[in-house]
């Protein structure tokens, strides 16, 4: 099988296919550090343990519903009315049907049939973000940033060589791409297809996890703090109300933004700079990923559970992942198709929504995962993992 070449087009570097030789250990250290607070010298920041999770995430339009088994994911609608399945009393509030009937109105489909390819790279993945296929950002260890042009991967030049982490990443489009650093840093990819990076001296000390934007004029960075920029390069703190690491945004609209962190905190704003806490959520799991498909259709990824929302302020469990991997750490869908999950021990998976459960479908690991439509498939930690179907 063809693996995509990846280059580095920096002065100094032969070009040559990378090999792998990446350590596969992040998944320890990172939940060791998912709890982390805002402190610390941000000089010294790679030195630190990783934070459990990014985000990858976006909007588009859809509905809910979840199986319920045996006192497992319990609720109203479907077939088995309001209640559980055969057997079952009591579990997890929920929206959906007993075994055997029908699920709601969930419109998450199996996966279709990819084929694979593995680029072995020099970088630790943390995040993937693309505006179409000729246009994939992954971000990662070493402050590196790799593209793909649609043949091939590539490094683009790092804020500095050695330095902390980028941990998430997210654009408006082509010519206008966020990153956010494990720092008092964001970078900013603009139309002269040059990083920009610009030092956020207000916020010295502070830690960013994660960026999202509802357009070019509406952009959150998350981590110590919920910063927001109209796109014009100048961040505005916004007060969240807690004092632990952010880790996690997104949302479907201006009015319609979610930031998750440890602890089971997940906030709302309709954009007017004040955040609610919402309900449901407990207080065990750790918030990685969020997209919505509407305002009354949000889903929030877990260590190791899928919640729904319909844009009331509380949350529901709708499906689990029980096979004693370690935890969840990014997620993808888009539109009408699969919903997809990926970890650093079982993989990929996705949404099952007759059992209400996680399947493993690959078992290659992943910290971060992006796709286009229903055509391509990208994720990946110490290896990029290529999945395309044909025309």
């Amino acid at each position: 099988m063809r693996l995509f070449p990846i280059t580095r087009p920096t002065p100094g570097y032969d070009g040559k296919m990378l090999t792998r030789n990446v350590k596969r250990s992040l998944f320890a250290v990172w939940l060791l550090g998912t709890f982390a607070c805002s402190s610390g010298d941000s000089s010294n920041l790679d030195a630190d343990m990783p934070d459990a999770g990014m985000s990858v995430s976006g909007g588009a339009s859809g509905s809910a519903g979840a199986a319920g088994q045996g006192g497992g994911i319990v609720g109203s609608g479907g077939v088995g009315g309001a209640g559980a399945g055969p057997g079952g009393s009591g579990g997890v509030a929920g929206m959906g049907a007993g075994a055997g009937g029908n699920v709601g109105h969930f419109n998450f489909p199996a996966p279709p049939t990819y084929e694979w390819e593995t680029t072995p790279v020099q970088i630790t993945l943390y995040g993937l973000w693309g505006a179409d296929e000729r246009n994939i950002y992954g971000v990662g260890a070493g402050a590196r940033i790799i593209r793909f042009d649609g043949t091939r991967w590539v490094y683009e030049a790092p804020m500095v060589a050695g330095g902390p982490r980028i941990l998430g990443i997210w654009g408006s489009g082509p010519d206008d791409v966020y990153a956010a650093v494990e720092s008092n840093v964001v970078l900013r990819r603009k139309a002269d297809g040059e990083w920009h990076k610009e030092v956020l001296a207000m916020f010295a000390g502070r830690r960013f996890h994660a960026v999202w934007g509802s357009g070019p004029d509406n952009v959150y960075l998350v981590g110590g703090g919920i910063l927001r920029s109209k796109g014009d390069d100048k961040w505005v703190e916004e007060r969240s109300g807690t004092l632990s690491q952010l880790l996690s945004v997104g949302g479907y609209d201006a009015q319609n933004v979610y930031v998750g962190g440890p602890l089971g905190i997940l906030l709302f704003s309709n954009g007017n700079g004040t955040w609610i806490r919402q309900a449901g959520l407990g207080d065990r799991t750790t918030i990685v990923a969020i997209h919505a498909r509407s305002p009354t259709d949000v889903y929030v990824l877990g260590s190791d559970e899928l919640f729904h929302g319909s844009g009331d302020g509380s949350f529901k469990l709708i499906a689990t992942k029980d096979d004693g991997t370690v935890g969840f750490s990014g997620m993808w869908t888009s539109g009408d198709g699969p919903l997809f999950a990926v970890n650093l021990r079982g993989g990929l998976y996705y949404f099952d929504v007759e059992s209400g459960k996680f399947v493993n479908v690959r078992s290659r690991p992943g910290a971060a995962i992006w796709g286009y439509e229903d055509r391509l498939l990208v994720y990946g930690s110490s290896g990029i993992e290529f999945g395309s179907r044909g025309p």
